[in-house]
């Protein structure tokens, strides 16, 4: 596994679709969070349109390559990556 993002040779880092800095310190990687940490994500996600167009952005990537998300929790579960793999999905 990379330790840098420079080692990941990461095409693209659309930081922008992830949770905000509040949320983030927030939840604070604590699995009983993660729920309401997901629902307080989406409705982030959902609320800014600047959002749903990299959300658009990044699906229509995934139509033409492979799209990796990335993240640097150590909890492979309960991430932002894997909330915003499923609203990805359901967009």
């Amino acid at each position: 596994m990379p330790d840098s993002k420079q080692e990941a040779a990461i095409d693209e880092w659309i930081k922008d679709i992830a949770p905000s800095p509040e949320l983030h310190k927030w939840f604070g990687q604590m699995p009983e969070r993660f729920a309401a940490f997901s629902d307080r994500y989406i409705r982030e996600l959902e609320e800014e349109p600047e959002r749903e167009s990299l959300a658009a952005k990044i699906n229509k990537r995934a139509l033409e390559q492979q799209v990796t998300l990335v993240y640097a929790a150590k909890d492979s579960m309960h991430n932002h990556a894997a909330v915003l793999y499923k609203w990805l999905l359901s967009r």
